[in-house]
């Protein structure tokens, strides 16, 4: 069983560090890239420190010791702009984003103290730390905050961080999001998985140093629970590599940027993904007339253009203010006043064959969409156009 531990522990160190040089080499100029680098660094480092943490570990090694729980800051901010500037690849650094690091700078700074002490003050320190048998012991020596309070900020920051993620998430489930469909699919369900790992998380954390804190220094597990989200990661990556090509990233941001200026706002960027979504619809629909053919449905219209049915749902209602299927049945209604005005033979059909000549599947369908569109049934509706009051 320790071997089997020893195996994974090495296994996600190793890639975790292989991730964090391929996408800080690889993620020139793009934020998500560079932040996602940094994260598996960091996550890499926690696992390792996590093998010095053990207690005759520590005594050998006793400047590895007050480490891990400054670099446990890094953990939500640094996931959480991860997916931000993945989700928007137009986004320029905000520098307040680095007031999220403060807690970290200050952890670190409290132990400073501690980093430059002695090597004989380092041994005292830790053996008094065993002693105690408290994973948060504390001298007014070295730390001046209880790190237990440490603790309840870290589990407010995770929850915080998550949330936003979380808010980001439901922006591109809705397809508010500026974002290639093809990869929507394998992105949903690699950002659920990494909130879901972390809300257990966050919930462990609670219920461990918070609700029911027993003093120990085995931080049994710990390591795994901080970092699972990350191994997810890896072994999602692993799998699924493509996920965050860079040559596909740094295309889709010039295009975003061609297409939205140096000055848009993001919902100015919505807006424009939302107009191309709905011409290159319009083209599909336009070609061979193809939105007169009774196979014309809105899950044809997705196999043909890759582009999910919600991002579809979302532009038709933002740009056009109705459904792609309204959409679909008012262009027909339109269509078939067109043919009427063009072709006398129009008048001696019944409304049957009329309805199917544009894709209508039955006469009730017809009535309906007249009465939706134009308020009033198909015999009136032709009635206006024979005296062009349409």
């Amino acid at each position: 069983m320790h071997q089997l531990y020893d195996f994974l522990l090495q296994f996600f160190i190793f890639f975790a560090f292989i991730y964090s040089i391929y996408f800080f080499v690889k993620g020139r100029n793009i934020l998500a890239l560079r932040f996602f680098s940094l994260h598996f660094f960091v996550v890499a480092l926690i696992l390792i420190l996590f093998i010095f943490f053990q207690k005759d570990n520590l005594l050998k090694y006793p400047y590895t010791f007050r480490t891990i729980s400054p670099l446990i800051y890094l953990l939500p901010p640094l996931g959480y702009l991860s997916f931000l500037y993945f989700f928007f690849p137009n986004k320029q650094f905000n520098k307040l984003h680095l007031l999220f690091f403060i807690p970290f700078l200050f952890q670190l700074l409290e132990n400073t103290q501690y980093y430059f002490a002695s090597y004989e003050d380092k041994i005292n320190e830790v053996k008094l730390y065993i002693q105690t048998g408290d994973l948060f012991y504390h001298s007014s020596k070295f730390v001046y905050l209880n790190p237990l309070y440490h603790v309840y900020f870290k589990v407010f920051l995770y929850f915080l961080f998550s949330s936003l993620t979380i808010k980001n998430l439901v922006k591109f489930l809705q397809g508010k999001l500026v974002f290639n469909p093809w990869k929507s699919k394998k992105f949903t369900y690699w950002i659920l998985g990494m909130i879901v790992l972390r809300a257990i998380s966050n919930l462990f954390l609670l219920y461990r140093y918070i609700v029911n804190y027993q003093p120990s220094i085995s931080p049994t597990g710990l390591e795994w629970l901080l970092s699972m989200d990350a191994c997810f990661s890896i072994l999602f990556l692993i799998f699924n590599p493509d996920i965050l090509d860079f040559h596909y990233l740094k295309e889709y941001q010039k295009s975003i940027e061609s297409s939205n200026g140096s000055g848009n706002s993001e919902e100015d960027s919505y807006q424009i993904h939302c107009e191309n979504v709905c011409k290159e619809i319009n083209q599909i629909l336009e070609a061979y007339h193809y939105f007169t053919k009774s196979e014309c449905t809105v899950e044809n219209i997705y196999l043909q253009s890759k582009i999910p049915q919600r991002v579809i749902s979302f532009s038709f209602r933002q740009v056009y203010g109705m459904s792609i299927k309204d959409f679909i049945n008012k262009k027909r209604v339109d269509y078939l006043i067109e043919l009427y005005k063009k072709d006398d033979l129009m008048k001696k059909y019944s409304l049957d064959y009329i309805g199917e000549l544009v894709g209508f599947q039955s006469r009730q369908t017809l009535y309906s969409c007249t009465e939706k569109f134009y308020g009033c049934t198909p015999k009136t509706l032709f009635e206006k156009v024979d005296i062009t009051e349409i």
